[in-house]
């Protein structure tokens, strides 16, 4: 009896959604109104659509496809910054292609760069384009999925929005005198990204002061420890007045610790290697800020 009742109470829920299904459920749930979150007013949504899903991350990677226009195959561009994705949902007669050609078209009409054009020949390609404005560098792919025809016939389009805004993260986590000490007696050097400068100079930038008496600290509790100061820039410019402008930002951290910490200069030695040794690719602006950089160097 028991097992009957259980088979009877299963035939009754099926058939109820099957029912929800034929009345256009679906249809009701998104009719009522998106989804929370919000949408960006630089990534206006194809008209009609409902916003049916949506995730924010403060500071995550993306692999954005990039694509020439007579290439039929995608690279991946991996960038870093704020993240939104928003998934859209939307009935008619358009297709895919429609939707992507629109977006392209208005991204083109604002002046971005199309780093992924629509492909008539692979709609599962996405567009990507990009756009760098008052300092921001802003990368928008979208994606289009045909789903089954709705009850009344209508095609329906997702349709996904991956946006970065790449920036620089929040750093919440300093280096310090221990950490520092660590690094030098495992690997022999510490990279160093916090000490800043005002742009084409030598000059300090005050948010840099913490992280320099974190370095007169380690050199003022290790008596015998010698440090061997490296400037590196990235490669924009003029490959001489990068040479002297790393010479230059290693002296100045030298000076600082002389004046500030009390350090014998006898124990600094100073170096600048231009833009001859980077550590990542000067392509991307997320490689050029990696190269741009202290290195603190232990002389035995």
């Amino acid at each position: 009896m028991k097992n009957r009742n259980l088979v009877g109470l299963v035939l009754v829920a099926a058939l109820t959604v099957l029912a929800i299904l034929q009345m256009g459920w679906w249809d009701k749930q998104y009719s009522q109104g998106d989804v929370k979150g919000q949408d960006l007013s630089y990534v206006p949504r194809y008209p009609g659509s409902v916003r049916v899903d949506y995730k924010y991350e403060e500071y995550a990677a993306f692999d954005m496809q990039t694509r020439c226009a007579t290439c039929p195959y995608t690279e991946n561009k991996s960038v870093e910054g704020k993240h939104y994705f928003i998934q859209y949902e939307v009935h008619g007669s358009m297709t895919q292609l429609q939707v992507l050609r629109n977006y392209e078209n208005a991204f083109k009409a604002k002046g971005w760069k199309i780093q992924a054009p629509a492909n008539p020949q692979n709609l599962d390609q996405p567009v990507t384009t990009e756009k760098v404005d008052q300092g921001v560098d802003t990368w928008v792919m979208v994606t289009t999925q045909k789903s089954l025809d709705d009850d009344k016939g209508q095609t329906v389009i997702i349709y996904d929005v991956n946006v970065i805004e790449i920036g620089q993260m929040e750093q919440v986590i300093e280096i310090d005198e221990s950490g520092m000490k660590k690094q030098l007696d495992t690997t022999g050097k510490v990279i160093l990204h916090g000490i800043n400068f005002d742009t084409g100079k030598a000059t300090i930038k005050d948010d840099s002061r913490a992280l320099l008496d974190e370095i007169g600290k380690l050199l003022n509790d290790n008596k015998d420890l010698k440090l061997s100061i490296e400037g590196h820039t990235d490669n924009v410019g003029d490959k001489a007045a990068n040479q002297k402008l790393s010479e230059a930002r290693a002296a100045a951290v030298k000076d600082y610790l002389v004046k500030n910490a009390k350090i014998d200069a006898a124990r600094l030695t100073t170096k600048g290697f231009g833009d001859t040794k980077p550590i990542a690719d000067n392509a991307t602006d997320e490689g050029k800020a990696q190269n741009r950089r202290v290195e603190m160097v232990k002389i035995k």
